[in-house]
């Protein structure tokens, strides 16, 4: 027996990933300050400062770089962005801001998000995907190891928690 699917040819509790446009910044937003607000101390960033940007800031964010969206029928699951980072080699790029909704995590939405960051960057050209996770963050860790990605042994303190460090994980493309 099958079972039936929805008229966009996925399964009812599937988990699927979008790529946002310019014209979703306002669900980016949304999302961005969930995360902030679920994670605080994994984030470079404070849901206080990135609240008080303003909408066009949230355009450029979207325009400017690869966000992705994780959701099924109950809304959004988690949201990943891809980018060029500055002062990076051109064939270099970056994934930020993954964070997955509590009620998703140790679903596999993790993987799928990581999953459509190194599909955009293989697009894109890069021979490397480059990451920073707090040392303290096992499962992303896991999640990360489970990837391909590995430390290149640098460190730097969290922008928001200068006590935090974190780690510099890479993934080689090619």
């Amino acid at each position: 027996m099958t079972r039936a699917r929805w008229p966009d040819g996925t399964l009812p509790g599937m988990t699927t990933v979008r790529r946002l446009g310019e014209r979703d910044w306002a669900t980016a937003r949304a999302v961005r300050l969930d995360a902030l607000a679920d994670a605080p101390a994994a984030f470079g960033s404070s849901r206080a400062g990135e609240a008080a940007f303003e909408d066009e800031v949230w355009r450029s964010r979207v325009r400017g770089s690869a966000w992705f969206l994780a959701e099924d029928e109950g809304g959004p699951a988690g949201v990943v962005t891809g980018c060029a980072e500055p002062g990076a080699r051109p064939a270099e790029r970056a994934l930020v801001g993954l964070w997955v909704a509590p009620d998703h995590r140790g679903r596999g939405v993790g993987d799928q998000l990581v999953a459509a960051v190194t599909e955009w960057a293989r697009g894109e050209g890069a021979d490397v995907l480059v990451l920073w996770v707090t040392g303290y963050n096992d499962a992303a860790h896991g999640l990360y190891r489970r990837q391909g990605f590995r430390p290149t042994g640098r460190r730097l303190p969290l922008l928001s928690n200068p006590t935090v460090d974190q780690e510099q994980w890479a993934l080689r493309l090619g």
